[in-house]
Parts: C-alpha cells; structure tokens; sequence
C-alpha cells in the first residue's frame, strides 16, 4: 500500500508521501509521486506497486498538461484494471489560471475500462493504508493550511507523515526509506525526494512550471514541527 498525504495551503497545494513499495520479490523504494514543469502533480496508493509504475511510464510516453491529465489517469488505470484485478487510488493536482485542483481517482470493479474520478472540496486528504491514514488524518483535522503558506506547511506535513507511517506494515519509515514532497502553486512548484532529515525547517525555492529542475533548501533546527 503506502500512504500519501493531500494538503491545501493558501498559496497550492502539497503531496507527501513514503517510498516504500511492496512486491512477490520484497520491498524496494518508488517514489508514489510524480509532477511535471508543465504544471500537474499525482501521488499514487494501492496494492500493486507495478500498476503505480505502469500509470507513471504510461504519463511519461504522452503529451501530458493540466487539462488532460486526468482523463490520462481515469483511462489508463481502467485500461489496466480490464485485464488484472488492481486497488489503486490517485490524488491528481493541476495548476490552473485560477489556482490549484485536485481530483481523486481510483479503479472501481475489476474488468471496467474506467475509473472513478471525484474533485476533492475538502483542506486535506490521505489515502493508502487504513492505520496510518487514521492516524494522519487524526492531526490534520486540528490543522488550518488554508492560512498558511506551502513553504511553511510543508515542515508539519512532514511530521504527520513520519508519526503516522509507525503506525503500518506497507508504510515506509522515513529513516529507512524516505520521504517524497512536492507543492505545485498556480505558475510554480517544489519536489524534494527521499527526505531522510528527522527534524528541518524546509525553505522552498519554487520554479516556475516551464523552469528549470526545483529543489529545497534545509536548515536544521532544534525543536519538532508536532
């Protein structure tokens, strides 16, 4: 499984989640989030780490952009659920004109050509193991990102997803396997991959979607952010 955290902050939104992902031959780290300088963002959870892997490859070999890459994920994780029976569920950003959506995909029955999509209204979302996703929720639901900055968030959110990633089997620690962030804004966006830094204060250095490669400034400091 995994678990992957959905926040909406002031000025966008962010995407965190673990790496560890699951197979027959044993655990191995994949990142579950992928974004793209065109301005789109998705962070993936299910039983099948090789179907994540295959809607990933499958965004990487089309045109993808903001207006179509839902309709990409409804379409290829249905494509994929007709011929092998898959649980797999898909938070999917997009950076518009008029600010940041996210939409929830997931697959529904086995042998349907498509999947279900849903806009999330709501400040936060978690998905992927049931105990971890309880326990994430349990400290966003106190939070109010809607007032505060990605840049300033970010730190927190990183913090909910160490404390609640104890608390499952297909969870990945982040001292054993990292953690992946991104915040995508209207015309910019920030990844970090595998950050292992057990307590840091994350300075965003956003660039903008058609810039170059994005990346976070740390500096370490003393006291928790939960």
């Amino acid at each position: 499984m995994t678990l992957v955290v959905f926040v909406r902050c002031q000025d966008g939104c962010i995407l965190a989640s673990d790496r560890k992902a699951s197979s027959i031959i044993g655990n191995r780290e994949e990142s579950k989030i992928k974004h793209n300088n065109a301005g789109w963002a998705i962070a993936a959870a299910g039983d099948d780490a090789s179907a994540i892997m295959a809607l990933f490859s499958a965004l990487d070999g089309n045109t993808v952009t903001p207006s179509n890459i839902k309709n990409l994920v409804v379409n290829t994780l249905g494509t994929y659920n007709r011929t092998s029976s898959i649980r797999v569920n898909c938070i999917v950003l997009t950076a518009l004109d008029e600010g940041v959506t996210a939409d929830r995909v997931e697959t529904i029955e086995f042998g349907d050509v498509r999947a279900a999509s849903e806009n999330i209204t709501s400040n936060f979302e978690c998905i992927g193991e049931a105990a971890p996703v309880a326990v994430a929720q349990h400290y966003l639901k106190n939070c109010d990102y809607g007032q505060v900055a990605c840049d300033n968030a970010v730190p927190e959110v990183l913090a909910i997803l160490k404390q609640a990633s104890k608390e499952g089997n297909a969870v990945g620690s982040q001292q054993d396997f990292g953690f992946d962030v991104v915040a995508l804004r209207t015309h910019d966006c920030a990844q970090l991959i595998r950050v292992t830094d057990e307590w840091a204060v994350a300075s965003i250095q956003f660039s903008e979607v058609t810039g170059e490669r994005p990346h976070f400034d740390f500096h370490d400091y003393e006291n928790g952010a939960v």
